[in-house]
């Protein structure tokens, strides 16, 4: 049985297990208050995919009704299981941010981008985030943020959201002034610290900032945050930005002074032990390798 909580809109928050942790990578249900129509907001990796159909069976509804998968960004935890959604969905459409859209159509950027995640998550973690088939172009619409579009009988604004990725939109339910936010606002699990995910290869702290500017301006109540859960914007927005900058500052000071990239990781993980309590002692060391090495790279085009 799939695991649900409802949230605002009425939409409903999955768990899909992905990455091997719980309530750790959501995707959302949003359905039609008057049709048989849903639609989905990320997809979790393709090796959860049924975790997804199990909910959408469980809610009430057919693969069929489905009309848009939305997922934020083209990395794997996010949108890796949309070309299985798109298979079994015949009347779905997916809608992917303009920058991404080649890497997930194009069949030798999939292998290139399948290549980019084997590297940044190693050889040994590579089977948690599954693999990927291309998508067929008439499948998916692109979106560049700015648009407003209508999807299971809402009104949403898509914000453009660089900073972890150039290729993230958010998704801002207008009526229900709740932000869809993929990682645009990090990381917060249900009692865990608040985390930073800043991966190579396209980490940009000026682009993030612009888009927090973004989403201050919306004013919105409530994030829905795909690592993991809703929080309220008002609290959230200034916690995250001041973590971010403390993070990267962190990682700035060490790259001036010349300390080792490995030193750095190491001092990092004793600054921010409390990640211990959400992620066993391989993954924390992994993850804040990763999310160091996006900040590392940036300073080194900078």
């Amino acid at each position: 049985m799939a695991k649900l909580q409802e949230i605002p809109g009425p939409a409903y928050m999955v768990d899909t297990g992905g990455l091997g942790l719980p309530q750790y990578c959501a995707a959302f249900l949003l359905p039609h208050p008057d049709e048989d129509e849903l639609a989905i907001v990320e997809t979790g990796p393709s090796v959860n995919a049924d975790t997804i159909f199990d909910a959408i069976h469980t809610i009430g509804y057919d693969p069929r009704d489905v009309t848009q998968i939305l997922p934020t960004h083209i990395h794997l935890d996010h949108a890796g299981a949309t070309w299985r959604l798109l298979d079994a969905c015949p009347n779905a459409q997916a809608i992917i941010h303009e920058k991404g859209a080649p890497y997930l159509t194009d069949p030798e950027k999939v292998d290139k981008l399948l290549a980019s995640v084997e590297r940044a998550v190693g050889t040994e973690r590579f089977h948690e985030y599954g693999t990927f088939e291309p998508l067929r172009e008439h499948d998916i619409e692109t979106v560049t943020g700015g648009e407003t579009i209508h999807i299971a009988g809402r009104e949403m604004e898509l914000i453009d959201a660089p900073g972890h990725a150039p290729h993230q939109y958010n998704v801002h339910d207008i009526e229900h002034n709740l932000v869809y936010t993929g990682d645009a606002a990090g990381i917060k699990t249900p009692n865990g610290p608040l985390l930073m995910t800043t991966p190579p290869p396209a980490f940009d702290l000026e682009a993030w900032h612009g888009t927090l500017d973004r989403l201050d301006a919306l004013e919105a109540e409530t994030l829905a945050l795909t690592h993991f859960g809703t929080v309220d914007a008002s609290e959230h927005l200034p916690a995250f930005r001041e973590g971010l900058e403390t993070w990267t500052a962190r990682i700035q000071k060490q790259h001036e002074e010349g300390t080792t990239f490995e030193e750095t990781v190491k001092r990092l993980m004793d600054a921010y032990d409390e990640a211990r309590a959400i992620y066993d002692e391989e993954t924390f060391r992994f993850e804040t390798r990763m999310n160091a090495q996006g900040v590392w790279l940036w300073l080194d085009r900078n």
